[in-house]
């Protein structure tokens, strides 16, 4: 009997917390036929909040963030999956206990110009690239370890219309990249312990445009195993 009452309470914790698990995530299905970020019916856990984790797995009628003020905890966009920050639109992701965005081969995150994207107090990645990433808004990123990290394969792109800002004061590294980088904008990579930037492989480009600041690194403002071309302006302080 006494085995039996425990394995009943154990049977039920296990419950009580998948249940919460389930509770705690929205998973984009488009189920509304719409493309809107703020439309109950397109989740499976309803609208994100600032409690709740975000996947979008693939998709044709894919999320769209139109307004301000939309939070999440945790974003993770699988293989042809995609997110769309227009203008107008912002997304704050916040205390996700580890990363804050991660991406994965052959998705997308479009952030047009006048859309913002910003990601803090993360621990790890603040922003993991595994696809494409292109910026005509604003990015702002501000956590613990890697500001942004871009794999074998994927791709950053900051417009000309586009800011990206890194920092952290508990930040080891502003960017690692083994893709490919393109900056057309302002891009910042602020107070790492480590390096600004840490290049594996691949191509980082400052374009003609692009503005790249470098500012109170620990060890390398630059460290570079790849292709690294500097066409526009490049500040380290």
């Amino acid at each position: 009997m006494k085995r039996t009452t425990f394995f009943s309470i154990l049977a039920a914790f296990f419950l009580a917390v998948s249940t919460l698990n389930l509770l705690a995530q929205s998973i984009w299905t488009g189920g509304a036929g719409t493309t809107n970020w703020n439309t109950s019916g397109n989740w499976t856990g309803g609208v994100p909040n600032a409690t709740k984790t975000v996947t979008i797995n693939t998709c044709s009628t894919c999320p769209r963030i139109s307004t301000s003020g939309n939070q999440s905890k945790f974003v993770q966009i699988y293989a042809g999956g995609k997110l769309t920050i227009a203008n107008g639109g912002s997304l704050t992701i916040e205390n996700p206990g580890g990363p804050g965005m991660k991406t994965h081969a052959t998705s997308q995150v479009q952030i047009n110009q006048g859309g913002g994207l910003t990601i803090q107090n993360f621990w790890g990645e603040g922003l993991a690239i595994g696809g494409t990433l292109t910026n005509g808004g604003n990015i702002s990123i501000n956590g613990g370890h890697t500001g942004i990290a871009v794999s074998a394969g994927a791709s950053f792109t900051n417009n000309a219309n586009g800011t990206t800002s890194v920092t952290g004061s508990s930040l080891n590294y502003g960017m690692t990249s083994s893709g490919t980088v393109q900056n057309n904008g302002i891009f910042t990579l602020d107070d790492a312990n480590n390096d600004g930037i840490s290049q594996q492989t691949g191509t980082i480009t400052n374009g003609q445009n692009g503005t790249l600041n470098l500012t109170k690194t620990g060890v390398n403002a630059i460290f570079a195993k790849g292709t690294f071309n500097n066409n526009g302006i490049l500040n380290i302080d």
